[in-house]
């Protein structure tokens, strides 16, 4: 197995755009799913954070413009676990770009002040090369690495 590494700027979707509002929060996708052409839903992890601060994001989530809607699914110590809803296109998103490679997400995908922070399995190290070359026609990589890893890493083992 090919772990690849990255770090992408990547085109203004909301949960960029969220990061950006709040440049001192980290948020991690935990998981989304394209609705349609002009949706998707996601997971998110939010933290740490306090509770101004997570009263500062749901405020922002309710009047934003591309959040069609949110739930607070959980408030644990200092995280908070949000669904939320945006109209936007997710075929620019790397999730996309992620899936159609046939490459999977290892652990959440952290967002900090419009960086995306991945880590992704890859079966071979030709697939790992074309996913970099894609990510970096949909948005800016700062940083990629590719290198060869168990498949024990992808149950959270070294």
């Amino acid at each position: 197995m090919y772990n690849v590494d990255f770090t992408i700027v990547a085109p203004d979707s909301p949960i960029n755009r969220l990061s950006k509002a709040f440049p001192d929060l980290r948020f991690v996708s935990l998981g989304s799913f394209d609705l349609d052409e002009t949706s998707a839903e996601e997971f998110v992890a939010i933290g740490p954070a306090n509770d101004d601060q997570v009263k500062g994001v749901l405020e922002y989530l309710a009047t934003a413009q591309g959040h069609e809607g949110f739930e607070l699914l959980e408030r644990a110590g200092d995280r908070a676990f949000v669904r939320l809803q945006a109209a936007c296109e997710p075929e620019t998103f790397s999730s996309r770009v992620v899936a159609e490679n046939h490459c999977f997400k290892i652990g959440g995908e952290a967002v900090k002040d419009g960086q995306e922070n991945w880590s992704v399995g890859c079966a071979s190290r030709a697939q790992a090369e074309q996913l970099l070359r894609e990510l970096g026609e949909v948005g800016e990589l700062i940083a990629s690495e590719i290198s060869e890893a168990t498949w024990d890493l992808v149950l959270g083992k070294p």
